[in-house]
């Protein structure tokens, strides 16, 4: 509703900005999910990574009904989707079934296969040219700031500060 209300109150006025920021923690503990989801795969699947799978679809649930309803109103022509995970999936004997392969580890350790995660940037926004890239590289979540004003034609300089502090030595 929040996006159908923004698009009834605005419309199309180009100073309004909506900003929606959804963390569906549905991929993660507690793992539970409606049977609708579960039911999806077979009873004879491994019911750890049944009940991971049928979490991944309702995320996917959730994307598709965002994306549905901001394509409907229009404003996916002015949105840009970030979609980001935190980390690696979890793994070893407890590890409701992440798997990293080919890097060793998961989450919480500082392996590879537990710093590394999957992003993409996606909507109408994005300009031509940067749609349909693939890049295999490093980045860190403060890069996100950064890329975000790019793609908006925000200079960071002039925006103020994320804070005052200063960031002390490690070993400090």
């Amino acid at each position: 509703n929040t996006i159908k209300d923004f698009d009834i109150k605005y419309g199309n006025d180009s100073n309004e900005r909506l900003f929606i920021y959804m963390a569906l923690q549905v991929v993660h503990d507690p793992q539970q999910v409606p049977d609708e989801y579960l039911n999806l795969y077979p009873s004879t699947m491994y019911s750890n990574r049944r009940l991971m799978d049928a979490m991944a679809s309702l995320m996917d649930n959730a994307v598709m009904n965002i994306t549905k309803i901001l394509k409907s109103t229009g404003i996916w022509n002015d949105t840009i989707l970030l979609f980001t995970a935190d980390n690696g999936g979890c793994t070893g004997v407890d590890s409701k079934s992440g798997n990293n392969w080919p890097l060793r580890g998961g989450k919480h350790s500082d392996f590879e296969g537990g710093v590394p995660a999957t992003s993409f940037i996606s909507g109408g926004y994005l300009p031509d040219h940067r749609r349909g890239q693939s890049l295999d590289g490093y980045i860190h979540i403060c890069d996100w700031y950064q890329t975000c004003a790019d793609l908006v034609g925000v200079s960071i300089s002039s925006l103020p500060s994320l804070t005052n502090e200063t960031i002390p030595d490690i070993d400090s």
